[in-house]
């Protein structure tokens, strides 16, 4: 019942591609305590079973340690954050594309709505939910054959920003007396 309002709070103060896992996004602040604390050991195989811990952490509170989907190959789309930067970006694409039904099927309209959605990935880039993207409604794409079926074809290539989902901090101790060089 409570990972819904963790959604609706990372979505509240940031965005639908950003992971509602861990301490800023992922906390279950009306918890009342998880029915058993689970260790590293037990978090790490349910995650490889594509089960999303949820855990207390000591002095944090109760905390989504995870954000699997259930696919079981590993793809950028195995990452709840990204399946939801993809339905986010598909309702704005498409809700653009329906307003050029009736449109005459030329490089001008083809061009506006390239423009359209070009602007809006940059925003989603420079907040974060993708790393590089690429819009192409080319003649390449919307050959005469297209274009003669009354047609118009895009590609769109999205590379979505991963999620911190671990850190690894190696320590290293040596004797007394060594110097470290910078």
């Amino acid at each position: 019942v409570l990972v819904p309002s963790a959604f609706a709070y990372n979505d509240k103060v940031a965005h639908p591609w950003y992971a509602t896992l861990g301490f800023n996004r992922g906390t279950l602040a009306n918890a009342v305590k998880p029915y058993k604390k689970l260790r590293k050991a037990t978090r790490d195989d349910l995650i490889q079973a594509n089960v999303n811990p949820i855990t207390s952490i000591l002095g944090e509170g109760t905390v989504i340690l995870g954000q699997e989907t259930m696919q079981k190959r590993e793809t950028a789309l195995s990452k709840i954050n990204v399946r939801r930067l993809l339905i986010e970006a598909k309702k704005f694409i498409s809700t653009v594309a329906w307003q050029t039904i009736g449109e005459p099927n030329n490089a001008t309209t083809r061009g506006q709505l390239e423009s359209i959605i070009n602007n809006y990935l940059e925003g989603v880039r420079r907040d974060n939910g993708l790393e590089r993207f690429r819009v192409d409604f080319s003649d390449d794409v919307n050959t005469p054959d297209v274009v003669n079926r009354n047609l118009v074809r895009d590609v769109i290539e999205l590379v979505p920003t991963k999620a911190v989902e671990g850190i690894q901090i190696n320590f290293v101790i040596r004797n007394s007396g060594v110097s470290f060089n910078d």
